[in-house]
């Protein structure tokens, strides 16, 4: 009897276990999947890579920079029972936004990864790219014209390129694209060069959009932003991702001095670390890694 007794006691308490692990974890999700929206330009030295996350805890990434730092941002910002990264986008194949998609493949699973036009021969990307398929990641190319509806409150709006558009410079394929989230707008355009920007059409894709945040082309290359897209882009704020005392002398003072001119506030990763900003009712609400 003393046996049953003990055994009764140890399945009560089994069971009273599972039941709080079990309410504790549907608590915490869903903390995490009405949190306020997020956009973080992660410092990842000279590259891009951007971690959103949207209200409903959907987890994007665009570009991963060139090494493992993206897994610092992501270990900072993204829930740690997450290993989901439900969308990926790589803006065009080079080395300092794709490579850190290698040891991400180490630690989250990628859904959906969007490639864009273009291709590299280099081993690191040949790596890249028999990963995905080991993982089972769906791979897929988008263009101009095309929508991704996220959730409800989430969508992207590809404006380049086009389907038909052929280069010898990797950075013309940039992907350029709106990310909606929560009624504000992120302008994001990879290494986009001058020819690319006058090709995309972002006006008449919607002459009604404030652009709220724009990803400044080519880590502030005199090759990338054009002031003729700046004024139609019209961003509240500008981000440059860019290292500090890069070889390529980024970014240009002919850019800065543009974004002076604007006299709207832009940040550098290079000064600030991690830029995010999260969304909050009527506010878009900046914050900084190095403060």
């Amino acid at each position: 009897m003393l046996g049953e007794h003990v055994v009764s006691i140890k399945l009560f308490l089994f069971v009273c276990f599972v039941g709080l692990t079990i309410s504790l974890f549907t608590y915490f999700r869903s903390l995490v999947q009405n949190q306020s929206p997020q956009v973080v330009y992660c410092d990842v030295g000279q590259g891009d890579g951007t971690y959103v996350r949207t209200i409903t805890g959907i987890d994007i990434i665009i570009d991963a920079g060139p090494d493992s730092s993206i897994l610092t941002c992501l270990g900072k910002y993204m829930p740690i029972f997450d290993k989901t990264i439900e969308y990926a986008f790589l803006s065009h194949p080079q080395h300092d936004h794709y490579a850190g998609f290698i040891p991400m493949l180490a630690n989250y699973r990628i859904t959906t990864f969007y490639s864009s036009l273009g291709d590299n021969k280099a081993k690191s990307y040949t790596v890249l790219k028999k990963l995905l398929s080991q993982k089972g990641t769906t791979i897929k190319r988008i263009f101009a014209k095309n929508t991704i509806d996220i959730d409800l409150e989430s969508r992207i709006d590809f404006l380049w390129p086009e389907k038909d558009f052929y280069s010898s410079d990797l950075n013309d394929y940039s992907q350029t694209f709106v990310l909606t989230l929560a009624n504000k707008s992120f302008l994001f355009t990879g290494d986009a060069s001058p020819r690319s920007l006058t090709l995309t059409k972002l006006r008449s894709w919607n002459n009604t959009i404030q652009i709220d945040v724009l990803k400044v082309p080519h880590h502030g290359s005199k090759n990338g932003l054009t002031e003729d897209f700046f004024k139609l882009a019209n961003p509240r704020v500008s981000v440059i991702s860019v290292a500090v005392h890069n070889r390529y002398k980024h970014p240009s003072p002919s850019i800065i001095s543009m974004l002076k001119a604007s006299k709207r506030p832009y940040f550098l990763t290079s000064e600030k670390g991690d830029i995010s900003f999260t969304i909050l009712p009527e506010e878009l609400l900046p914050q900084f890694g190095h403060d």
